[in-house]
């Protein structure tokens, strides 16, 4: 049951992955958004996607028991923190975003 709950968190990568390059393409076409959280948007993204890869390597930092379906998540949750924290703040031009 603990493989299979961190399996299940492993194939969240990839959806994680699209919504997060989504959010990064926006802000860089549209300069709608600030350029800070869609480059933190692409480090997160890179770290989901290196979660697909924990589903097949048997043990180190990349397998289900490694550091990395800890840190993936938890970079997940500092990029909302920091994209909310940041979009509150007014615009150049004074109004909200």
């Amino acid at each position: 049951m603990y493989d299979l709950t961190f399996a299940l968190l492993a194939m969240s990568g990839m959806p994680a992955v699209v919504a997060l390059g989504a959010y990064a393409t926006v802000g860089y076409t549209t300069k709608r958004l600030p350029r800070p959280t869609g480059d933190f948007a692409i480090l997160t993204a890179a770290a989901h996607a290196l979660l697909l890869v924990s589903l097949v390597t048997p043990r180190g930092v990349l397998s289900l028991e490694g550091l990395l379906i800890t840190v993936a998540p938890a970079l997940l949750f500092v990029w909302i923190l920091t994209t909310a924290v940041t979009l509150r703040r007014p615009g150049p031009d004074g109004l909200p975003r």
